[in-house]
């Protein structure tokens, strides 16, 4: 799509698995801010709803859902290592296919946190465990198995140009030329944005912390910088710090 700013090239393959409201409405940004051709994307989904649209956008449509028994042979039909996958599906199991990612080398996002087919109505299974919340405390076990730090990949291949322990996993704002981390651990680290090697500027822990009452009472939420201030939220704690570069 002409006339846009484009934010980055990408050179491989990309598979959008299902095509509801996120799929629709993600795919022409998508097209709008990344250098990549109609033809290098392929879109798989569990019926023909939104058909016409990937056609008027010169995207390759294909009814085909994705099964447990099946999914990795599916999925290697149409990707590689380097390769994008776009989780915009219900029904697919979100970790499966994280782990299928992470071992093939795939770049990888997900617009929530799913089951396989019966996973939120299954009675035989406890509600709590049923939940939202369930799903992404299993999400935060898978992440802890491959416990890392902040990294940088080349968006074009995935190739890990540099990756440090940082304060551990954590939510990562980007800002002015850094990458503020607000770690699990309540540590807030900043790096440089840069591909040449890790940088840390600094880190340090906000006075105060709140009192974690259950054992998986962590930091997740994101930081915020706006107006030359930071923002950092814990629990029922908001911390704001002046960021402005001294005149």
């Amino acid at each position: 799509m002409p006339g846009y700013k484009k934010y980055a090239v990408f050179e491989g393959r990309m598979l959008i698995v299902g095509f509801g409201s996120v799929g629709q409405g993600s795919l022409p940004l998508i097209l709008r801010h990344i250098d990549i051709k109609p033809e290098q994307i392929t879109i798989i989904t569990a019926n023909a709803f939104g058909r016409e649209i990937a056609g008027s956008l010169g995207v390759k449509f294909i009814v085909e859902p994705i099964k447990r028994d099946t999914y990795v042979a599916q999925y290697d039909k149409y990707l590689g290592p380097g390769d994008f996958l776009v989780n915009a599906s219900y029904d697919v199991n979100s970790l499966d296919t994280i782990e299928y990612c992470r071992r093939r080398g795939i770049l990888y996002i997900d617009a929530c946190i799913e089951p396989w087919p019966g996973g939120h109505n299954n009675t035989s299974v406890p509600a709590d465990r049923r939940s939202n919340y369930a799903y992404r405390e299993a999400a935060l076990d898978l992440r802890r198995k491959h416990p890392k730090g902040p990294a940088c990949a080349e968006f074009i291949t995935g190739k890990i140009k540099w990756q440090s322990p940082g304060v551990g996993p954590g939510a990562v704002t980007y800002a002015d030329g850094n990458l503020y981390v607000h770690g699990e651990n309540g540590e807030v680290q900043l790096v440089e944005a840069t591909p040449d090697a890790y940088r840390e500027k600094g880190r340090f822990t906000p006075t105060g912390q709140p009192k974690r009452v259950r054992a998986r009472e962590m930091a997740w939420a994101y930081p915020v910088v706006a107006n030359g201030r930071l923002y950092i939220r814990d629990l029922g704690t908001l911390w704001s710090y002046d960021v402005k570069e001294p005149k």
